[in-house]
């Protein structure tokens, strides 16, 4: 066994992912650490954290009870990230991220709020414009060995059956 202190690392880690993805929970973070952690050392960092003012504990009613999720203290300010409703699909979303990140290392994994002000998102998508309901919640830019545009995969992380014609839509703004 590692006799390493891994406080300050695991600490690095979650403040990267928070500030990346957003508020997630103990469950989304512990699917995405590596190496893994177990959840009691995972609520003891974000203890040490919430300590220090780096992240706080956000209280949502979810099912019929409460969903504890962990944000940065200074992400009460940045609006480009989670509302209320979508805690669960953003989380999803980050698991997602960080899953294809490991995957194919020599790609890009770009999340929906962070398309802004891209040229390579805005060459990938259709009339991107103002229009976020019908983006992806994530886009892959693979580089192309034989030609100047990358590869783009779109990819959209459902928790719901969507109706035929909203489907439609969003299929169209990837063609």
């Amino acid at each position: 066994m590692s006799t390493m202190n891994t406080n300050g690392i695991r600490g690095a880690q979650i403040v990267r992912l928070l500030s990346e993805h957003g508020a997630m929970s103990v469950r989304g973070l512990s699917a995405v650490l590596e190496p893994k952690i177990v959840r009691r050392r995972l609520r003891q960092a974000l203890k040490r954290l919430a300590d220090k003012s780096i992240v706080e504990k956000r209280f949502d009613s979810m099912f019929r009870g409460a969903g504890v999720f962990y944000e940065l203290s200074a992400e009460l300010k940045n609006p480009h990230l989670t509302r209320r409703l979508e805690l669960l699909h953003s989380e999803a979303c980050a698991v997602w991220a960080e899953r294809l990140k490991r995957l194919f290392p020599d790609v890009s994994i770009i999340r929906d709020h962070q398309f802004a002000g891209r040229t390579d998102v805005e060459r990938a998508l259709i009339g991107h414009g103002a229009d976020h309901e019908r983006v992806p919640d994530l886009l892959i830019l693979a580089p192309c060995e034989h030609g100047k545009h990358p590869v783009s995969v779109a990819v959209e992380i459902e928790r719901n059956h969507k109706s035929q014609t909203r489907l439609v839509q969003k299929l169209k703004k990837y063609a």
